[in-house]
């Protein structure tokens, strides 16, 4: 048996800033819920089931192959610049070089989904859905753009994740 017994909360030094680091998390997340969240529910208010179908499809396709790319980036980016947390001149260098290197990959990805990406749908699904491929075309100067924006993940490497509202796309 258990001879504890739950008591009143009391307060402990430190558990503020563990609770306010919680509070910032959950806003974030939820945020990014919210933010992730409402194209879905306004395709589907404003033009049907059957056009978000297609719609979400098409995100999907777009999404998913942009986070599998990102996650592993982002733990190996933030890992290295936490290291030159200390070091304003070489955490920038290297900053500036994974961001030359997102950008490169981003735009050019970009670009041949935006030219290629209906006729890629129809090749891996089928013709059957070659409107949701007229959607992920329009997709396309996402991905450069969305990779651009994933420096905000990087907050992390800096401690600076306190920032509740910054978007984070994947996580």
């Amino acid at each position: 048996m258990c001879r504890w017994i739950p008591g009143r909360p009391r307060s402990v030094p430190g558990t503020g800033v563990c609770l306010r680091f919680a509070v910032h998390v959950y806003a974030r997340f939820s945020f990014n819920y919210f933010s992730g969240n409402t194209d879905n529910l306004l395709v589907g208010w404003r033009f049907g089931a059957g056009s978000l179908g297609l719609y979400k499809k098409a995100f999907d396709l777009f999404f998913i192959p942009v986070c599998q790319l990102l996650s592993p980036m982002s733990a190996v980016a933030i890992t290295t610049l936490s290291r030159f947390n200390n070091n304003r001149a070489q955490y920038q260098r290297y900053f500036l070089s994974g961001l030359s290197v997102l950008a490169l990959l981003g735009m050019g990805i970009g670009a041949d989904f935006t030219l290629i990406g209906g006729d890629l749908i129809r090749l891996i699904l089928g013709p059957n859905w070659g409107e949701s491929g007229r959607i992920f075309a329009f997709f396309g100067p996402g991905i450069g753009v969305m990779l651009l924006l994933q420096h905000t993940r990087l907050d992390s490497s800096l401690d600076r994740s306190s920032r509740p509202l910054v978007p984070l796309g994947c996580n």
